[in-house]
């Protein structure tokens, strides 16, 4: 973009720091025309990697400490007991997180359950689905969107062989729900690609 030569300002604000920003803001306030000539990113070293990050570190530190001992006060985690558990299984440390989720995703899976055993498909595969959805269709998202906005690393975690199973589970899901009628096979294929996911998490 070629820069504007023919605009006139009020006030023109060296530095986009937090005493910067805050004239401008407050200029801006008083209707004024303002400019901010900043050489990398608005909020300066106090907001980008100064005192705002190192304190917000050394607020996560203290919440941390504080989590460690929760016990002494009353107050217990199963993450820890689950990590133990899969410790002494032998198992990779992947599992701790598919635990956790299956306990988080435990009501609607059961309410699923229920709905099907009752013979209402539409319900169960709203219930489903809509859990799905949630942890996945929403969540993954705004990790992305925040990590693009705040130029954050993104892992997404996933080594190729989860990736291709992924790839393949949307694929199935995408036939079997297009389709507008699902059969027992389509199902039974669900359970394999499920089977093959815990498969790999226990066997990498």
């Amino acid at each position: 973009m070629a820069p504007q030569t023919d605009v006139d300002f009020d006030l023109v604000v060296l530095g986009g720091g937090p005493g910067g920003y805050a004239a401008a803001l407050y200029g801006a306030s008083a209707g004024l025309r303002i400019a901010i000539v900043e050489e990398r990113r608005l909020g300066g070293t106090c907001l980008n990697c100064g005192c705002i990050p190192a304190k917000e570190l050394l607020q996560t530190a203290e919440v941390l400490r504080t989590v460690k001992g929760a016990a002494e006060f009353g107050v217990h985690s199963s993450s820890p007991t689950i990590e133990q558990a899969v410790t002494v299984a032998g198992a990779p440390r992947a599992v701790v997180g598919i635990v956790i989720a299956m306990l988080v995703l435990l009501p609607e899976a059961w309410a699923a359950s229920r709905a099907a055993r009752a013979n209402r498909l539409q319900t169960s595969m709203n219930l489903a689905i809509g859990s799905a959805l949630a942890s996945i269709g929403l969540t993954v998202p705004v990790v992305v969107v925040a990590a693009i906005a705040f130029e954050l690393p993104l892992v997404l975690g996933l080594e190729p062989k989860d990736l291709a199973l992924l790839a393949v589970t949307f694929l199935v899901s995408a036939v079997t729900l297009g389709t507008g009628r699902t059969h027992v096979m389509q199902g039974a294929v669900h359970l394999v690609l499920f089977g093959a996911f815990l498969f790999l998490a226990f066997v990498p």
